[in-house]
């Protein structure tokens, strides 16, 4: 399935929905840890995960960028360490041109303002001010294959649901047998509420 078309299939990404979703056809699911959170609470994203496995420099993303397809979803490996940021500002926004919908870092970021304010959805374990370590000790072994997000091993072929209330990973055989989703029996009340009352609002006459 064409990741373009997971918009079509589910207007806004909810996670919880997901989640639902992923119990009643028993699916097991993959989650990120708790500690990878939305800078924003209202920020979101999906699409067909890009990896980024133990970056050395910010070099070593830049030459990931060179893949990215429209949409795709960043996934930095980065195993969870938080004596250095591993995404920043400048990333970023190399990130967005090349057609990025997101990231989901497990590690840190910076210029967290500068972050809040472009708006862009990152999800990361915290901020910290410093980014690479100049000895070397990032440069560890890891498979360009696969990406660790605590026990959640995730590869190129995932699709990534991100929101405030958490990041899920799916393969494409796992989304496609939780569709279709119905939104009176998985979406959250208010969100179905509000549709409705949009609905009443159309016929109401002025």
């Amino acid at each position: 399935m064409p990741l373009g078309s997971i918009d079509l299939l589910i207007p806004v990404t909810r996670t919880s929905a997901i989640l639902s979703a992923c119990q009643s056809n028993q699916v097991q699911v993959r989650r990120a840890p708790a500690t990878v959170k939305s800078i924003r609470p209202e920020m979101f994203c999906s699409g067909t995960a890009k990896l980024v496995c133990d970056p050395r420099d910010a070099s070593s993303l830049l030459e990931a960028f060179n893949g990215i397809g429209l949409g795709d979803v960043v996934v930095v490996d980065n195993r969870g360490r938080m004596d250095h940021a591993c995404l920043g500002q400048l990333l970023v926004l190399e990130g967005m041109a090349a057609g990025a919908s997101g990231f989901v870092v497990w590690g840190c970021h910076r210029d967290h303002l500068a972050l809040l304010t472009m708006g862009f959805p990152v999800f990361s374990c915290g901020l910290v001010p410093n980014a690479f370590p100049m000895d070397g000790r990032n440069e560890l072994q890891c498979s360009r294959s696969a990406a660790h997000f605590g026990e959640a091993v995730v590869t190129d072929n995932d699709i990534v649901f991100a929101d405030e209330d958490g990041v899920l990973f799916l393969s494409e055989q796992e989304f496609d047998s939780i569709l279709p989703l119905d939104p009176v029996r998985y979406w959250p009340s208010d969100k179905v509420g509000l549709e409705s009352k949009s609905e009443d609002r159309k016929g109401v006459s002025k």
